[in-house]
């Protein structure tokens, strides 16, 4: 069984179980990856791709707007951030780079690391100083493309996931800057409007407030299907993930074979996931059970 998965689609399932979010949106969003690894015996988990396009190195860190930038500082030479009176500015915008993981973005595709270890000196050298401004000002625009526009592009997903802004040249985001706009204003104004996305933005921290109460997570085999009545060495972990999604009651009992009880269970995460109702444990949900919840993390993040 399949569904067309669209935010309004999975904003609907959410107001019903905010807790199981991120298995709604990994399943919609990575249906046909994960429908690829039920090929493989245990379903390796997927390499995240890279953020970053190749460009310019400054500071160890390839710049991803180096065309952007370019155009900005020939006009402007003078440092944008690393400056005594701009440094509240600079503050504000580490900060908010540091907590961008609450809008599923990734803190280290802004530069922060080498930032924050690179350019925290009192005193640089010009070169030092150029090569700071460069590197926040790429992670200001890559950061303020990702809010605007997601870091992939979203028609490619659905034709209803639409942004509310489209920033076709985002250097005059740098010259708004310069004529002294708070960064963070910018920034915030960016983030999209939907309730579908502040519904999803809510549920990042809580997430990730879970991962430290997960059991362990270790691959299961894909084969044999597990079927009515049978006795099988993995259903001990699969009762686990299923208490930890909330489709199992904790006080569940387990009495060593697949009964009743955990059939419901397995049919009621197999109809959150749009599998198959059929209560059969086969390649499909055990790919699904196989998704723990750092990688279900990443794969919202990582969107």
């Amino acid at each position: 069984m399949m569904v067309r998965c669209t935010p309004r689609t999975l904003y609907k399932m959410v107001r019903s179980d905010t807790t199981l979010l991120p298995l709604l949106l990994t399943a919609c969003l990575h249906a046909a990856p994960i429908a690829a690894a039920e090929e493989e015996e245990f379903a390796p988990e997927a390499t995240p791709q890279a953020t970053l396009a190749a460009g310019r190195v400054v500071l160890g860190e390839p710049l991803a707007q180096e065309a952007t930038l370019t155009t900005y500082y020939d006009s402007n030479p003078q440092p944008l951030w690393y400056t005594q009176a701009s440094y509240p500015n600079r503050q504000k915008l580490l900060a908010f780079i540091q907590s961008s993981e609450d809008e599923g973005l990734l803190p280290q595709d802004y530069h922060l690391n080498a930032l924050t270890t690179g350019c925290s000196g009192d005193s640089m050298t010009a070169e030092l100083q150029k090569n700071c401004d460069w590197l926040l000002s790429d992670g200001f625009i890559t950061l303020a493309n990702h809010l605007a526009n997601g870091k992939v592009n979203p028609t490619s997903l659905t034709p209803e996931w639409k942004t509310q802004t489209k920033l076709a040249n985002l250097g005059p985001l740098l010259s708004d800057i310069s004529k002294g706009r708070d960064p963070i204003e910018l920034l915030a104004g960016l983030r999209p409007k939907s309730p579908e996305y502040q519904a999803l933005r809510a549920e990042i921290p809580k997430l990730r407030a879970r991962l430290a109460d997960a059991p362990p997570w270790e691959p299961l085999a894909l084969k044999p299907a597990i079927k009515i009545d049978m006795e099988d060495a993995r259903l001990g972990p699969i009762i686990e993930r299923l208490m930890y999604w909330g489709d199992l009651p904790k006080t569940y009992q387990s009495t060593g074979r697949y009964e009743a009880q955990l059939q419901e269970a397995i049919k009621h995460f197999q109809r959150r996931m749009s599998l198959d109702v059929d209560a059969v444990i086969g390649k499909s949900t055990l790919v699904a059970l196989n998704a723990s919840p750092e990688f279900r993390l990443q794969q919202l993040v990582g969107n």
